[in-house]
């Protein structure tokens, strides 16, 4: 089966030098044939991923940076596949998960799986580089707030945008193999279990960027503010492997509940967008 992928971007710098105001306009868009070649062409969207990005300055000497990506598969499918899906996290998405970390996770084994639907909104306020003894002005801080999720189905996104905690994370508690492989709810990627994850996560964050010939490095510290816990049901760590006992309606030992950390560093080079 062929996917047809075409990308459009447009930038309009207000000004040359690429650190005042300006905008940054994207669509990736995938299309797929519903039909195998020789029948009738039947075509959809299969990805739609709008991105925006905008910088000012709101105050003389700083420079606030505003970035917005709302993507979303196709409903038509029923389950899926893992590389299809849509992810987020990381230091160049939302900086309060982990790479890939954010939004549903495997009912059973905790792992972050993807979803149909994703919506991250990045506001990054970067200050004047203050002159340092040894580094000069080479050494710039920002202070940053991420917020977004990734959700089942791309219509569980706004729904969820005023919800911070999460919903019923009681029932994420839950830890009986049985009542975990149960689909609870409408789902395009997984078996949902009883664990929900529609609502907005936030994070706030502290940054350094050190300016270099090949691009700022750039060293980002983040706190999570309302980390989701998920099950964790089959354990396969090497310490305590329970992943080999027969499933049952008890609790299996090793089973445990997890939740996404607090804390996050992250380091690479470049800007975060």
């Amino acid at each position: 089966m062929a996917v047809f992928k075409s990308k459009l971007h447009a930038v309009w710098p207000n000004r040359p030098s690429g650190k005042a105001d300006g905008y940054f306009n994207a669509l990736d868009a995938a299309f797929k044939p519903l039909a195998p070649f020789g029948h009738a062409p039947k075509w959809r969207i299969n990805r739609l991923l709008p991105q925006y990005g905008s910088a000012s300055p709101p105050a003389r000497g700083l420079l606030q940076r505003h970035h917005v990506l709302h993507s979303s598969v196709s409903p038509q499918y029923e389950n899926i596949p893992l590389p299809e899906r849509l992810y987020a996290g990381g230091a160049q998405s939302h900086r309060g998960f982990g790479l890939n970390s954010a939004g549903p996770r495997d009912s059973v084994t905790g792992f972050p799986i993807g979803g149909a639907g994703v919506f991250v909104n990045s506001t990054e306020m970067r200050f004047p580089n203050p002159t340092l003894p040894y580094v000069g002005n080479s050494l710039g801080f920002v202070v940053f707030h991420d917020m977004g999720n990734v959700f089942n189905n791309s219509s569980d996104i706004w729904p969820s945008f005023l919800r911070v905690k999460q919903p019923h994370s009681e029932t994420c508690k839950d830890l009986i193999y049985d009542n975990q492989i149960k689909i609870s709810r409408s789902s395009s990627t997984n078996n949902t279990g009883t664990c929900n994850f529609n609502n907005f996560v936030h994070a706030i964050g502290l940054g350094l960027r050190y300016h270099t010939p090949i691009g700022p490095l750039r060293v980002d510290f983040s706190y999570n503010l309302n980390p989701p816990i998920y099950p964790v049901v089959l354990n396969y760590s090497s310490s305590c492997n329970n992943a080999s006992m027969i499933p049952s309606s008890t609790v299996l030992p090793c089973s445990y509940v997890g939740q996404a950390p607090h804390f996050n560093f992250f380091f690479s080079i470049g800007q975060a967008y």
